[in-house]
């Protein structure tokens, strides 16, 4: 990462149903998530960020617009889960069950 002239590098990372948008930016020292977003045409999706709809982070740990941002963060905007990934694998193993009755039984 090169830092000049009270620049720091970061990156947005943000997956849509069938794409995958990652940009890498400069940014003043000192700038927001807010900010970054906006540099990065994501400036659309800080309603539903506001709204709680969408959720930020930086590597996983939870941010707000707010936040400033360190010199090689990596900005991630979360959707929210289509499906309960539990109930997902509960309806997996029972139709597998059901389609090969055989593989449960103990021997």
């Amino acid at each position: 990462m090169t830092e000049r002239m009270g620049l720091i590098a970061c990156e947005i990372c943000y997956a849509e149903e069938q794409d995958i948008f990652v940009k890498k930016l400069q940014l003043p020292d000192g700038a927001s998530v807010k900010v970054a977003l906006q540099k990065a045409c994501l400036g659309h999706l800080i309603a539903g960020i506001e709204a709680g709809v969408l959720k930020i982070g930086t590597y996983s740990k939870p941010r707000i617009l707010g936040d400033v941002i360190a010199a090689g963060d990596r900005i991630e905007i979360y959707r929210p889960l289509r499906a309960d990934p539990k109930l997902v694998r509960k309806c997996k193993v029972e139709k597998q069950r059901t389609e090969n009755p055989d593989r449960w039984i103990r021997r």
